[in-house]
């Protein structure tokens, strides 16, 4: 194990001179086209995203993008495609929202007429064109002659922005993509971010495109290495070894997953809204918090639900470590891991909850873990993102992490430089929400100590990234 540490080339101030800042906001499109078949698949997968404004073309003509880390490719709807135009199409979909004009674009130019395909294992997709043009990025930040997939033909009802490693990119041939390109036109000195999606009452999170922010977490930031593709020896997802998992509550500990079993792999999503772990570990969490499991037969809405006063319960969480026992260590509160979000679906007539469930509707809440139907590697969503502060390092193919802390309302950002010997970086030294000093003794806490050289832990006996089948957004 290494902790994941930096040569800082400026000091700790509130802006660093190469990082590209984008805020990201929470929002749940609205789905008032869905009939009851698409309305019940689309709660179960993606209910709730995360989205960044950028502009694409000459003039800029503002979008809103899904942000995911788990595909590679920014590709918006054309003010043409399908979706925005018909009725049967929305009816199952749902409504398209922010699309593009290349008519109005000055900079826009076809590159790959008919090459643009792409699939989510939602059952979501789109297909159409590859153009270049010039998108724009945080405050006034440009990149130009970017790639991006023109949607013509789409079931996803807004375009994505893949932060991913550019080997999954859908094209037949990998081009250069968005993060490639940040560091091309030296917008940030490595291929790198931190992402920052604050908790679930928050509306707002970050991406810091070359940068971390040393107030947005709690302690040190680890590193594991991120698994490359065992077939073809590439780095095309963020997959890392979960070592243990473990259930908290009043009756005690419950394993989940012990630390002496084999590690299984997991993906690192913030496309996929909840966790996806084998049946193995989330049968004994449902029999902990006394579930209710919905997800078989005809008629199944697909959920698995909870008490929502379980919610409030500070004595159960569940604990994840990743690579081994000196690695990284996240808690995920009761909160996060049971979603109240299912109420406006509830008392519209939307979802039909079973008869026989145990609670009033109004104390109906649903399972932010859920088992996965598939093979590993499986997908951590942001049920489990939102309580963790990620450092994405594409260059050296490593993960960091550390406890987030939620609600922070201070900043101090600093550069990740390409390389050298290193101090640590230590985040605040307690969360916001206990934070009793001033704004200078809490960032005072963020320190940085003289390091150690990079080490490097190697996961035994872990298989290769597998054909993936499953929820999320999850770039095939």
């Amino acid at each position: 194990m290494r902790f994941f540490s930096f040569l800082l080339a400026l000091a700790a101030t509130a802006t660093a001179r190469r990082v590209v800042s984008v805020d990201i906001s929470k929002a749940t499109p609205e789905q008032k086209g869905l009939d009851r078949r698409a309305f019940s698949a689309t709660l179960v997968n993606n209910r709730t995203a995360y989205f960044a404004r950028v502009t694409v073309g000459t003039p800029p003509q503002p979008l809103t993008l899904h942000v995911d880390t788990g595909s590679s490719d920014l590709w918006v709807l054309a003010e043409g495609s399908d979706l925005c135009n018909s009725f049967r199409l929305q009816q199952e979909w749902g409504y398209c929202f922010d699309t593009f004009d290349p008519e109005q674009s000055s900079t826009f130019e076809t590159v790959g007429r008919g090459d643009f395909a792409i699939r989510y294992v939602d059952g979501t997709g789109s297909s159409g064109d590859y153009f270049t043009d010039n998108v724009g990025l945080g405050d006034g930040v440009t990149i130009t002659n970017l790639q991006m997939g023109l949607a013509h033909e789409a079931t996803s009802n807004w375009g994505m922005l893949g932060i991913g490693y550019t080997a999954a990119v859908a094209a037949a041939e990998p081009y250069p993509n968005i993060i490639d390109l940040l560091l091309e036109q030296g917008q940030i000195p490595i291929k790198a971010y931190s992402l920052y999606l604050n908790d679930a009452s928050a509306q707002s999170g970050t991406i810091l495109f070359g940068g971390i922010d040393t107030e947005k977490f709690i302690g040190e930031l680890q590193s594991i290495d991120v698994i490359p593709n065992n077939q073809t020896g590439l780095y095309d997802h963020f997959t890392v070894a979960l070592t243990s998992v473990t259930a908290t509550s009043d009756s005690g500990i419950t394993n989940l997953l012990a630390s002496d079993s084999s590690p299984i792999e997991i993906i690192l999503d913030s496309g996929t809204t909840l966790t996806y772990l084998p049946e193995s570990m989330t049968a004994p969490l449902f029999r902990l918090v006394d579930a209710f499991d919905d997800t078989d037969g005809f008629t199944a809405t697909g959920l698995v639900y909870a008490d929502c006063a379980l919610r409030s319960r500070t004595d159960l969480f569940l604990t994840y470590q990743f690579g081994g026992p000196t690695g990284p260590v996240i808690n995920v509160s009761a909160a996060e891991m049971i979603m109240d979000d299912l109420k406006p679906y509830i008392f519209s007539g939307g979802l039909i909850l079973p008869s026989d469930i145990p609670w009033p509707n109004d104390r109906v809440c649903r399972m932010g873990v859920m088992t996965a139907d598939h093979e590993p590697p499986y997908l951590v969503g942001d049920t489990f993102l939102r309580s963790a502060y990620v450092v994405y390092d594409l260059t050296n193919n490593v993960i960091a992490m550390a406890q987030s802390n939620v609600n922070a309302t201070s900043s101090r950002v600093i550069e990740i430089p390409t390389n050298g010997t290193v101090p640590l970086v230590t985040g605040v030294a307690t969360p916001a929400s206990q934070q009793t000093g001033s704004d200078e003794e809490n960032a005072a806490a963020g320190a940085v100590r003289p390091g150690l050289n990079w080490e490097v832990l190697g996961v035994a006996g872990m298989a290769g990234v597998f054909t993936l089948c499953g929820m999320g957004l999850f770039g095939l």
